[in-house]
């Protein structure tokens, strides 16, 4: 079956999802929406994140010495290459830099051999995403549009350990159902996915799950979301079996995450520019950043 061509509410709507993609460093292809086939779409994204505070021991919030920056650009891509199917991949390079002035916490130094600064290239991802259910062509005006999604992660080039690590170092695989459901006439979108990831080595299993809406205001699309990321296993930071012979296990904790998304997509002629924010309520060691980012969106 072949899918009807969005509206540009749809479309832009799609387009910020992606964006927070980046803003809590999750999967590219995360909409369900796919492009037309021999349609590719371009992404360029930027982020900055940046956090004083950290959970550890499961739940207990911690003031770090110094702030926890780190800066991330990657590209998405996306393609249509058959009705109802697309690829998608993502790969980009990030750095993070913590300066550890003060005595280590607890007596742990949390960089380890004491760089200051890492970087490397990202965990590349990689996607086939299949339509299931196309809400365009349905005999229901409520029926939703679902995707589905299987991808493969590719470990990144950077060094693991400690707290100024770019990511787990762990490649994987991953499964999403996507869901979205367009209101044009009122400006609405609905978007939710849910998520289950499998690690090699250490590097505990989890799931994630999101929901966002967006509304058209003009020319303009404003995206309120919540998302919540969860490993099912593994130590607490600074917890027992944390500090390890081999180092800080750092790519085995047990994370929990819940973060607040909020977006804007402004078109600029064949461009569309996504703003993205991003601020974690609440999670078990995980850092409680904030998140900025920026996006341009281009189709052809």
């Amino acid at each position: 079956m072949t899918a009807a061509p969005l509206p540009s509410l749809a479309r832009r709507a799609a387009a910020l999802v992606a964006l927070h993609a980046l803003v809590t460093g999750v999967m590219p292809g995360q909409s369900a929406y796919l492009p037309q086939p021999g349609e590719t779409t371009l992404t360029p994204l930027y982020s900055y994140q940046h956090t004083r505070d950290f959970y550890a021991l499961g739940d207990r919030r911690i003031t770090l010495s110094d702030p926890l920056e780190q800066h991330t650009a990657r590209v998405d891509l996306e393609h249509g290459f058959a009705p109802g199917w697309a690829l998608d991949a993502a790969f980009g390079w990030s750095s993070v830099t913590y300066d550890e002035s003060s005595p280590p916490f607890l007596g742990v130094s949390l960089l380890g051999d004491g760089r200051t600064t890492r970087e490397g290239l990202i965990d590349t991802r990689l996607g086939l995403r299949r339509l299931l259910l196309d809400e365009a062509v349905s005999l229901s005006d409520w029926a939703p549009t679902l995707t589905a999604r299987a991808g493969a992660i590719i470990a990144g080039t950077y060094e693991t350990g400690f707290v100024n690590a770019v990511g787990d170092g762990a490649s994987g695989a991953e499964l999403s159902l996507l869901a979205a459901k367009s209101f044009p006439a009122s400006g609405t979108a609905i978007f939710a996915d849910l998520t289950g990831r499998v690690f090699e080595g250490d590097v505990p299993d989890g799931f994630e799950a999101s929901t966002a809406v967006s509304q058209r205001v003009g020319d303009l699309v404003f995206t309120l979301g919540m998302r919540h990321q969860e490993s099912l296993d593994g130590p607490d930071i600074l917890g027992p079996g944390f500090v390890t012979p081999r180092g800080l296990a750092f790519p085995a904790v047990r994370e929990v995450n819940t973060t607040l998304e909020v977006g804007l997509s402004v078109p600029l002629g064949p461009v569309t520019l996504g703003l993205g924010y991003a601020r974690t309520l609440a999670g078990e060691n995980t850092p409680r950043k904030a998140v900025y980012a920026l996006s341009a969106a281009a189709t052809f």
